[in-house]
């Protein structure tokens, strides 16, 4: 049992959903049924290190580790402290306020001559890189590789050649230009470009909104795989040229179809070190955020890769349900955690002390509360009560309760639908706070956590 000391008087629990981790000889998707936006997976030896978008929440971009790509641990966290106060500059126009959709955007891990790198883009400023030698430990501060306004998922490619590449795409909302794929030389150290990105790749006609670029080399082929479509009704498109700069062909490697889960969007191909080939990429479900999937991807004689199964032989492939354990050795391990934010509630339950009594109350968006109040101390009052708060699949219809002797459970009078967020789910957690000023404060003492 671990316990957690957080400071002042007030605890407040907002929604998420469960961990859902199979571990049978078949896996079911989603391998990770928590919110995971944009993965990208890397392997080092027998090891797999995953990172995704983290937006405005910290610690940013998680670290997660894996031994078979079905079971997964929080190992850490790349951006470990807050920005500093010249973070967005001068000239910003949304200090003090909460940045529900910024921040983090689309990142791509890569190991690389003894070094783990990331990629990511902020959309007000550019795109960013942090590296280390342990991935489990403290990464080096955000280096600021390209200054502009609207460049987004990027990814580098060291060549044999000893030279370097970026590719990226454009946020629209801020570039006014979206459904391209830029390429740009950079440094071998992947601190700054060498010159102009240039675009690659026009998918307004066949390939609208194509974007989360990951780039990578095969048999003297370059390749940018890259959704397209949309995150809900998309599908996956791979580019392919002998140079960098292309000219790049395009095919669509993954659809959704009848049955199969909606607009399978963004993620990364990793090859096994005993030569098999998957695929992890994301899947929208609302409240319940962008959660994970494993695919099983092949790549066939015309040279052209095949993600998941293609039953009807059209070439074009569409996402598993289960499938079989990859092949390597099964390493269980413990679920994974997530980001701490800046959040708005969908609804809050707490423990509140109003002077001179004690008591639970309950809150939602619009008005409707119900209270019930105890005289005695905060301290002893907390080590009396458990609050839960329970989903209901698929609706994301929830309840909070609370009890006395962590037995019986007494429900609020009112349900309530969680609500996503700006691309994210919605989330629980944990909070305290102290509406007035004093200088003495109390704390939060959190015996017992479980999710179910």
């Amino acid at each position: 049992m671990k316990r957690f000391r957080l400071p002042l008087p007030l605890l407040v629990l907002f929604l998420s959903c469960p961990l859902l981790l199979p571990a049978q000889a078949r896996y079911a998707n989603p391998v990770l049924h928590a919110d995971y936006s944009d993965p990208d997976v890397c392997r080092v030896g027998e090891d797999y290190y995953m990172t995704a978008s983290s937006f405005n929440c910290f610690p940013g971009l998680p670290i997660l580790h894996s031994r078979d790509l079905v079971h997964w641990e929080l190992a850490g966290a790349a951006l470990s402290d807050y920005p500093g106060p010249d973070w967005y500059g001068p000239d910003a126009d949304f200090h003090g306020r909460v940045q529900h959709g910024n921040g983090v955007w689309a990142p791509a891990i890569r190991y690389h001559d003894g070094w783990f790198y990331i990629f990511c883009g902020d959309p007000d400023r550019g795109i960013f890189m942090v590296r280390t030698q342990d991935p489990r430990g403290r990464w080096e501060d955000p280096v600021w590789v390209v200054k502009a306004k609207g460049f987004i998922d990027p990814c580098p490619l060291w060549d044999e050649d000893g030279r370097a590449w970026l590719s990226h795409a454009a946020a629209g909302s801020r570039a006014g230009l979206k459904s391209v794929v830029f390429v740009a030389p950079m440094s071998p150290d992947g601190t700054r470009l060498l010159g102009p990105s240039r675009i690659v790749y026009d998918g307004h006609k066949t390939q609208p909104t194509i974007e989360g670029t990951k780039f990578y080399k095969r048999d003297g082929r370059y390749y940018i795989f890259a959704p397209a479509g949309g995150v809900k009704t998309g599908w996956q498109t791979v580019l392919r040229a002998e140079s960098p700069y292309g000219p790049y062909e395009e095919r669509i490697v993954m659809a959704s179809a009848e049955g199969t889960i909606n607009g399978p969007h963004q993620g990364g191909w990793v090859e096994t070190a005993q030569g098999e080939h998957w695929f992890l990429h994301f899947q929208d479900k609302g409240a319940y955020g962008r959660i994970v999937h494993l695919q099983p991807m092949t790549w066939r004689s015309d040279g052209w890769p095949l993600i998941g199964e293609d039953p009807d032989g059209d070439g074009v492939g569409q996402p598993v349900a289960s499938y079989r354990m990859p092949g390597v050795a099964m390493h269980p391990a413990g679920g994974p955690g997530g980001a701490a934010g800046s959040f708005d509630a969908s609804a809050l339950a707490g423990v509140e002390k109003v002077l001179p009594r004690v008591g639970i109350r309950m809150h939602r968006q619009r008005p409707g509360r119900m209270v019930c109040r105890w005289r005695g101390s905060i301290r002893r009052c907390l080590r009396r009560i458990g609050i839960t708060c329970c989903p209901t699949v698929p609706e994301a219809i929830c309840r909070f309760g609370y009890s006395t002797d962590g037995r019986t459970f007494t429900r609020y009078a009112f349900d309530f639908k969680a609500c996503p967020e700006q691309w994210i789910g919605a989330k629980f957690g944990f909070f305290c706070n102290r509406p007035v000023r004093k200088n003495d404060g109390g704390w939060l003492d959190v015996s017992e956590l479980r999710i179910q």
